[in-house]
């Protein structure tokens, strides 16, 4: 009898820590009946292609109230330019052919493999930490030295024209967010600090294809931008890890493209090299600039 209430223990204690893993049901993505990954946290539904030859990141996403579409060309969270000086490989990766699954702690998982043209692989494990929060572990892992190699990723949200970057001097030297009105620019880079802009000058934005010209604007005081439709209110956090992210970048905020990026590395990459990085999206109705500091300042506590 002892020895069955034991084993009935351990059975109970695995599958409360298999639920702890998981977390709320409701965060997991699932598979549809089409084979995709699809979820609805209550704050936020939507889907993500499986298996494909082509297909964007996180697309479609939209609120649950008010039900607002925010996603846009690529969709959210997709791994873009992958730069050297000398080399960009590829457009980006929502024209590579791809495979997903999903992990036990509920994640859905994209893997882009090797190849000749990109000697190296790269995923992205997407999960929901919060009903309002998408975590995402991007995995690089390179098959050949790669100089002062930096990863572009790209978000693209549709007709949120309000769009703003965390700077330390917003005015009177205090920090606060910019946005990125057309008359400072076309293109706008928001760089961690005047020691990385050698490194985005270098030349690796002639590559074709769409060779850019950035407009520089005050340094970021934390990697946290937003997107905002101001009729709804409808508003998305988007942050990085400072260890990773040396610079922001955004089209003019009233472009239809509607994107913001972030770029990560930016060091010299060795053959068999492996870099993570856990960068976040946060969903909102009305999220104050002082609610956005503090929601950064709970994702840096998450990286520890």
């Amino acid at each position: 009898m002892k020895k069955l209430a034991v084993l009935a223990l351990v059975g109970l204690a695995a599958a409360v820590s298999a639920r702890t893993a998981l977390g709320d049901e409701k965060l997991a993505f699932k598979l549809d009946d089409k084979g995709n990954f699809v979820f609805d946290t209550g704050v936020v539904k939507g889907a993500l292609v499986k298996d494909a030859a082509k297909a964007p990141g996180i697309k479609p996403i939209s609120l649950v109230n008010p039900p607002v579409q925010i996603d846009n060309a690529n969709g959210l969270l997709i791994p873009y330019r992958f730069l050297t000086p000398e080399k960009r490989f590829g457009v980006g990766a929502w024209e590579w052919p791809r495979t997903g699954k999903l992990l036990d702690d509920g994640s859905a998982q994209l893997t882009w493999l090797a190849c000749q043209d990109r000697p190296f692989e790269v995923s992205v494990a997407y999960r929901f930490s919060a009903p309002d929060t998408l975590d995402a572990t991007i995995t690089f892992k390179a098959g050949c030295d790669l100089p002062k190699f930096e990863l572009f990723v790209g978000s693209y949200f549709k007709a949120f024209p309000e769009a703003r970057v965390y700077v330390k001097d917003a005015g009177e030297g205090k920090p606060g967010f910019l946005d990125a009105p057309k008359d400072k620019g076309a293109w706008h880079c928001f760089p961690k600090g005047d020691e990385v802009l050698p490194h985005i000058k270098d030349g690796r934005w002639k590559h074709p294809p769409y060779p850019l010209d950035w407009t520089f604007r005050p340094a970021f005081a934390a990697p946290l931008g937003m997107r905002r439709q101001p009729k709804s209110g409808a508003c998305v956090l988007l942050m990085a890890p400072p260890q990773d992210c040396f610079a922001l970048f955004m089209p003019e905020q009233a472009m239809g493209l509607g994107s913001l990026y972030f770029t990560l590395f930016g060091k010299d990459v060795q053959k068999g090299q492996t870099l993570v990085s856990h960068p976040r999206l946060v969903f909102g109705k009305n999220i104050t600039d002082e609610q956005a500091v503090a929601k950064y300042q709970e994702y840096l506590k998450t990286l520890e």
